[in-house]
C-alpha cells in the first residue's frame, strides 16, 4: 500500500495523538448491533432521511454563512418536529431487545 495513503491521516500530531487515544480505548461501549422490526425499520429510515437531507442542508449554509448561527436552535426544533425522538426511541427499543436475548 502506498505510504501516501497512511500519511494523509497522520498528518498532524494531533492526529497521531487521536489515533494512539482512540486506539486505546474501550469500545465495549459501542452500539451493538441491533435489529429494528420491519415497521420501525421504514419509520426510522423515513425519519432520517428528512433529518440527514436538513442537516447536511443547514451544514451547507453554515459554513458559508448564508445561515447565521443564531438559526441553531431553529435547526433543532425542525429536526424534533421532524421526529429524531421519536428515531432514537426506535433505537432504544432495539437495543433493549438485543439486550434481552443475551
Amino acid at each position: 500500500q502506498d505510504i501516501r495513503y497512511l500519511q494523509q491521516y497522520f498528518a498532524f500530531p494531533e492526529q497521531k495523538a487521536a489515533y494512539e487515544l482512540w486506539s486505546k480505548e474501550d469500545h465495549s461501549r459501542i452500539m451493538p448491533p441491533v435489529t429494528p422490526t420491519q415497521a420501525e425499520s421504514r419509520r426510522f429510515g423515513r425519519i432520517m432521511t428528512e433529518v440527514t437531507t436538513r442537516v447536511n442542508t443547514a451544514f451547507a449554509k453554515l459554513a458559508t454563512g448564508a445561515l447565521p448561527l443564531s438559526g441553531w436552535d431553529t435547526l433543532v426544533a425542525e429536526i424534533k418536529s421532524i421526529g429524531i425522538d421519536e428515531a432514537t426511541g426506535i433505537q432504544q427499543a432495539a437495543l433493549d431487545r438485543y439486550f434481552a436475548r443475551k
